[in-house]
Formats: C-alpha cells, sequence, structure tokens
C-alpha cells in the first residue's frame, strides 16, 4: 500500500489565538474545528515519545484552505493552555519541519500585503 497523500499538518503554538489571527484572519484560512480537549486518560498523552510533558489539555483548531481542489493539507495548531510549551522555533538547519511554503499568485504582492498588515517576515 502506498500513502496516497498529506492529509494534515500539526503544529504545537505557544498562543493559538494569536496563531489563528494570522492563519484565518491573513491568510484567510477557514477554522472548521475548534475545541479544548481533556487530556486525562486520553491514549499517548503519558507516552514519553509523543509529549515532552505530561499535559492536562490541549485546544485544538484545524483550518482548511477554501478551494476544494487544494484544501488538503489541512493544518490541526495546538496548544495547551495555562501550561508552558516547551521548546524554541527551530532554524533551516535543524531537525523537524522548518517553514510550510504557501502557494500564492504574486509572491512580491502578497508579501507587501503580509507588511501591510504587520507581519515580520524572516528575510
Amino acid at each position: 500500500m502506498k500513502a496516497r497523500g498529506v492529509s494534515h499538518i500539526a503544529i504545537c503554538v505557544a498562543n493559538l489565538e494569536k496563531s489563528l489571527e494570522f492563519y484565518r484572519d491573513i491568510l484567510g484560512l477557514t477554522v472548521k474545528m475548534h475545541t479544548t480537549q481533556n487530556m486525562e486518560n486520553r491514549p499517548g498523552a503519558e507516552s514519553e515519545e509523543m509529549y515532552d510533558h505530561p499535559r492536562k489539555s490541549r485546544t485544538v483548531a484545524n483550518v482548511w484552505f477554501d478551494d476544494p481542489v487544494h484544501a488538503e493539507p489541512f493544518l490541526v495548531l495546538t496548544s495547551h493552555p495555562g501550561e508552558q510549551v516547551g521548546g524554541i522555533p527551530i532554524k533551516l538547519d535543524q531537525k523537524g519541519i522548518s517553514h510550510i511554503s504557501f502557494g500564492v499568485d504574486n509572491v512580491k504582492k502578497f508579501a507587501e500585503e503580509l507588511v501591510a498588515k504587520g507581519v515580520k517576515l524572516a528575510g
């Protein structure tokens, strides 16, 4: 059996509401699910292979592109309210997903729109 594509990409964020402001309000993705889940007795919640620290709860938001042809992969944004999120953002030469690239019609114009909306560009 072969994989047929990427279903979703999960990203743990320090501030879910601020991340939603970016993905929803600036990039125009649609939030299709936004909920807080209890982590107690959840399969894998105590697993050292899955979590650096035991977690009491997590808030999850699934954000999707509106284009039905290019809807997947969708993004799963998670945070742990009231708990410290471990780690620091990684750089391009470190292990892990270093960035996600979005297709746009005009890169220069899109970058100008992002800056006008207060987004700080990396390079």
